[in-house]
């Protein structure tokens, strides 16, 4: 059963299905009452595979709207311990060719703009999704250091006709600073 429910689910959602809920994905897809049950315990044991400490993305993951990226990054980045750095490479179709993950402590983490650049030119990549998160939660406000690493990878990809999406801070919430309209995304 299980392999037909997640064969049904990703033919209608592809592999953005993971990020989703299982009220979402029942309210564009018929679901017996066992196989939303079944759907629960899918979606409870990533959940659990996650919380274990391994980075896990979907390669073939599409991301077209700032609501996608919240959800999916939200299931990446949160009960971590430490401050994590994503990076999410992405084609054209806003599909995940890469992605990279970096641990740092619980309040500092290494960004690498020349990394991130390196990785989006050796993929073909046309556009990257960057964020991090807050370990001790609470409201977020983007720190200057925040808004600088922004600017300086955004200049940076810009170099090469490479879009940086956005950068997301996850703690209490999860906050887009493209959203914010900060300077770093108008310069």
């Amino acid at each position: 059963m299980r392999k037909s429910l997640l064969k049904k689910i990703r033919k209608e959602f592809g592999a953005s299905w993971v990020s989703r809920t299982v009220s979402e994905i029942s309210s564009k897809i018929t679901l017996k009452e066992s196989e939303q049950e079944e759907l629960r315990w899918i979606l409870s044991d990533m959940e659990n595979f996650l919380k274990s400490g391994v980075s896990f993305v979907k390669q073939d993951a599409v991301i077209t709207t700032s609501y996608e990226a919240k959800r999916f990054l939200k299931f990446l980045l949160k009960d971590k311990e430490r401050e994590v750095f994503v990076a999410l490479y992405l084609n054209a179709q806003g599909r995940v060719i890469h992605h990279t993950t970096q641990e740092g402590t619980v309040d500092k983490v290494g960004v690498y703009p020349r990394e991130i650049a390196r990785l989006a030119l050796e993929n073909n990549i046309l556009s990257v999704i960057v964020a991090h998160n807050h370990p001790s939660g609470g409201k977020v406000v983007p720190s200057e250091a925040d808004k600088n690493i922004t600017l300086i990878i955004r200049r940076g990809l810009r170099l090469f006709d490479i879009e940086l999406l956005d950068h997301f801070i996850y703690g209490e919430e999860l906050v887009s600073l493209r959203e914010l309209n900060l300077t770093c995304f108008s310069v």
